[in-house]
């Protein structure tokens, strides 16, 4: 009796020892999946890079639109600011 429950608890080990090896062998190739996947993803395609050279110029020509319309507005700010005063001097004082 003691042998026939050795042989079942060996053949039971084996079983498990058996597929735990598979489950390792499965997670181990799709861990590589992902990390092929990973590399893909994070290299960029031609047409993103194409894409983000387009977007950087057109940050750099709205910075420069974008300076030039704060100058016209300071300009704009100081000529009120000019005309108030000017209006503000000619007008007498009233006693």
């Amino acid at each position: 009796m003691a042998d026939e429950l050795m042989k079942r608890l060996e053949k039971t080990i084996q079983e498990f020892n058996g597929e735990v090896v598979l489950m390792l062998g499965k997670l181990e190739k799709l861990e590589e999946e992902r990390l092929k996947e990973a590399a893909i993803a994070a290299k960029p395609s031609k047409e993103q890079q194409e894409t983000e050279t387009e977007s950087k110029g057109e940050f750099a020509e709205m910075s420069e639109f974008e300076k030039r319309l704060e100058k016209m507005e300071r300009k704009k700010e100081e000529e009120d600011r000019a005309e108030k005063e000017d209006d503000s001097a000619e007008k007498p004082k009233k006693k």
